[in-house]
């Protein structure tokens, strides 16, 4: 999906749990924009938006009132950061790690990134909750 005009961003991949009830995502885009590091990108947000109320417009997944959204934004030619997101009923919430450098070669990063992208989905999106 590529909805941007300059500077450019698109998403390149959105996976969700196969034959699974909940409704978490996560999601892969890629950005042109030259990282800030405390700052999040409309690109990032609009993402986050979108993949939420698409997911919770599919019919099985009705009884849950939140959608949580993994990003991981690859920011330029060398960065990548991760967003976990939800809407709690009147704002969204976002929590996003610094701008991580991949420029060189980092096994513990990866392996950090490998753990976040392998995690399981919590059960925790319910009305019951």
């Amino acid at each position: 999906m590529d909805v941007s005009k300059h500077p450019r961003w698109q998403v390149q991949a959105a996976w969700n749990i196969a034959h699974a009830t909940v409704p978490h995502m996560k999601v892969l885009m890629y950005s042109g924009i030259i990282g800030n590091r405390d700052e999040l990108f409309r690109g990032e947000l609009l993402a986050i938006i979108d993949v939420m109320c698409r997911r919770l417009n599919t019919k099985s997944l009705r009884p849950h009132i939140i959608a949580p959204v993994l990003l991981f934004s690859v920011v330029g030619m060398h960065h990548i950061r991760v967003l976990e997101a939800y809407f709690n009923g009147k704002e969204l919430v976002v929590r996003a790690t610094g701008l991580y450098d991949l420029e060189h070669r980092n096994h513990k990063l990866l392996i950090q990134l490998s753990k976040w992208w392998l995690g399981h989905a919590s059960d925790r999106s319910t009305k019951e909750y």
